[in-house]
């Protein structure tokens, strides 16, 4: 049923004089078809700007807004494409990071990583190298732990009144002194 007929029949019916237990059922229509409206238009707004930004979760949750609310099958078609093309980039992200990481291995890359590999959602398989190299590099800090001296002397020059910024700052100085 089109809006504008049920409100005018409903008009009608008043003008008719008809009980409001007759015309209550029309009312109701009414009211769902009303807000299934207004749903539709803020799933359509929600999901354009979604298309527009470009972010993956976004439009993920938009598109879900937009099928719920019925959107023509041609505004949903582009949206999904689009998901696709971005989960697709991230996935070549994701194994472009593990390719660096695994030809300069180091806990902290390897294991950042396998983190964007899986919420890239990369196949098991793809993240299993990189997992096996986390595990020869943690063999070998476990084997030869860093030494504490140089990562305490940041605290160190920090005593003799040299201002330090990092760690990675202070070990730097510690070579140059050696």
């Amino acid at each position: 049923a089109d809006v504008n007929e049920l409100r005018e029949a409903i008009e009608e019916a008043e003008g008719l004089g008809l009980p409001e237990e007759e015309i209550q059922p029309a009312r109701k229509l009414l009211a769902e078809l009303e807000a299934k409206a207004v749903h539709g238009k803020e799933a359509q707004k929600k999901l354009a700007a979604a298309v527009e930004r470009r972010e993956l979760e976004e439009l993920r949750v938009a598109i879900k807004d937009a099928e719920a609310a019925q959107l023509p099958r041609s505004e949903l078609e582009a949206a999904r494409r689009l998901l696709s093309e971005l989960e697709e980039a991230k996935k070549v992200r994701a194994r472009a990071q593990l390719d660096e990481a695994l030809a300069q291995p180091s806990c902290e890359r390897l294991l950042a990583a396998i983190d964007n590999g899986r919420k890239a959602q990369l196949e098991a398989s793809e993240i299993e190298r990189a997992q096996k190299a986390l595990r020869v590099e943690e063999q070998k800090a476990k084997a030869n732990p860093p030494n504490k001296e140089k990562f305490n002397i940041k605290t160190q020059l920090s005593i003799e009144g040299k201002p330090v910024i990092s760690v990675g700052q202070a070990l730097k100085r510690l070579d140059k002194e050696d």
